[in-house]
């Protein structure tokens, strides 16, 4: 019995050492695999105005061995820590608190791009001017697991869009006016997030709403930018107190072009003898039926 009770510990010992061998060899093979990294994602704000503070910012790290893009939200603007696994990343980032910016061909870095929904406005099919965006990129961050340390990546942030103002002058019997829409002719519809992509080409026209501010009529809006093309016009639609509509169309070229740089800052003065009398303008002349609201939901931004 003494010998049955000694074969049987020895059983359990040669059990309890294969058990301790086995671990050690997993945890052998565990240490081979590629780890996650401790990276501490920072954003550089030099290019932007000091007062501006985003709800959020996106980060999106796209590996360069093909494998899937790996997103974080940070709240407001001082970023984060995030661990991902090590290698080489393209990296894209810009505000997250945007309500009418869409991106396409987000899944890769040479695709995602910024761009908005289309109205029908009149006779034309113009895109919505975008909320304020701005963000940044950097190509080929190597990521790497340092023990006892994190490592730093810091985003640099610029404008994504620039700023259109508006001024008409001149309008008669502005007193009839009710709402104004204003189209934009050849600008851009989207802005490459990656910066691969040659977008100016992309021309389209933007639409935006216009209030009246006195003797004037007035408005302004975001935009990706204008497009490379020889002339640039804007139209107006105006709806009177009674239903009517009155269409002007005017070049801008020269305002648009004084101003150098893709993503410029412009300011558009148009001087009309546009007439708003009540028994002008046209029910359908343009595109409308006053018991149909066609406008569609036409915003007027927030200028920061």
């Amino acid at each position: 019995m003494t010998d049955m009770k000694r074969l049987i510990a020895t059983y359990a010992l040669l059990m309890v050492l294969s058990m301790i061998v086995v671990s050690c060899e997993h945890k052998e093979l565990c240490y081979s695999h590629p780890h996650s990294a401790k990276v501490s994602v920072e954003f550089e704000w030099s290019q932007m105005l000091a007062a501006y503070s985003p709800g959020g910012m996106r980060v999106i790290f796209y590996p360069r061995n093909g494998g899937e893009e790996i997103v974080r939200d940070f709240v407001g603007k001082k970023g984060g820590c995030v661990e991902i696994p090590s290698g080489v990343y393209d990296v894209v980032c810009f505000n997250n608190d945007t309500q009418r910016v869409k991106y396409n061909g987000a899944d890769g870095f040479s695709s995602i791009a910024a761009t908005t929904g289309v109205a029908q406005v009149g006779d034309v099919k113009a895109f919505r001017t975008p909320d304020y965006l701005c963000g940044g990129r950097m190509v080929a961050v190597e990521v790497e697991v340092k023990i006892g340390c994190e490592q730093i990546i810091v985003l640099p942030v610029a404008p994504m869009v620039c700023r259109y103002t508006y001024t008409v002058r001149g309008v008669k019997n502005l007193q009839n006016f009710s709402e104004c829409v204003a189209v934009q002719r050849l600008m851009c519809s989207e802005y490459s997030v990656g910066g691969d992509r040659e977008i100016q080409e992309s021309r389209a026209e933007v639409c935006f709403a216009m209030e009246r501010s006195g003797d004037a009529i007035m408005g302004s809006c975001y935009t990706f930018g204008a497009a490379d093309c020889d002339e640039y016009k804007t139209i107006l639609y105006i709806r009177t107190a009674n239903g009517k509509m009155v269409k002007g169309e005017y070049d801008v070229t020269q305002q648009i072009n004084s101003q150098k740089g893709h993503l410029k800052n412009v300011d558009i003065v148009i001087d009309t003898d546009l007439d708003l009398d009540k028994q002008g303008g046209s029910t359908g002349g343009f595109g409308f039926d006053p018991s149909v609201d066609d406008w569609g939901d036409i915003e007027s931004d927030i200028i920061l």
